[in-house]
């Protein structure tokens, strides 16, 4: 009987702790549902996965963001430990050109371009607009390297633009949007009971 082919997912945090660790939680149930052996370098994983995949534990520095973000492609590495996988799918742009596909959910150049970076006044803003401009700085140097080989995923056009924009597009890309949590629209007697004046009114 031949082996099922294997898959290593890629993100710090793979569970319902964020939007991008939703949708990492999602590429990993579909993975599994098409019978693929899975691993997934990962400091949190999700529960209901814990069981059904290869957890190999990924050590993150507990405090400053950029700290964390410089030493992530080592940590990776040392997680990995020389493992061979028939895919590797990533998250992380630390990660990207060890990868087959990765997925490019935003751009701090992007951010920067438009003056969404820390901009308020005092040391602690400063202190983080230094750690904003140092990851910037890295960020481009990941993407500026771009390993032809790894299949780029976008997010939406409006990202692939973006990309387009700062780095040129990769010779092999795609828009996959991310799925969207089904719309629970509340049913006419749902609605009947908010309108009641006697319904219990939430306490301030």
């Amino acid at each position: 009987m031949p082996r099922p082919p294997t898959l290593c997912m890629i993100f710090e945090s793979i569970g319902r702790h964020s939007a991008i660790g939703k949708v990492a939680m999602a590429d990993v149930q579909i993975a599994l549902d098409a019978g693929f052996d899975v691993s997934v370098v990962a400091k949190h994983l999700d529960e209901s996965l814990q069981a059904q995949v290869q957890w190999l534990k990924l050590a993150v520095p507990p405090r400053i963001f950029l700290l964390k973000w410089l030493t992530a492609r080592t940590a990776i590495e040392r997680a990995l430990g020389g493992r061979t996988f028939d895919n590797v799918h990533a998250h992380q742009p630390q990660a990207a050109s060890l990868s087959d596909v990765f997925q490019c959910h935003y751009l701090t150049r992007a951010a920067y371009e438009l003056n969404c970076l820390e901009s308020r006044p005092g040391l602690r803003p400063a202190f983080i607009r230094w750690q904003e401009h140092a990851v910037l700085r890295a960020e481009d140097r990941y993407y500026r390297r771009w390993n032809p080989a790894t299949h780029m995923l976008f997010v939406s056009p409006l990202v692939r633009n973006q990309f387009q924009k700062f780095y040129g597009l990769p010779p092999r890309q795609n828009v996959v949007i991310n799925p969207f949590p089904p719309i629970a629209f509340p049913s006419d007697e749902r609605r009947r009971t908010a309108r009641r004046p006697d319904r219990p009114r939430l306490r301030r």
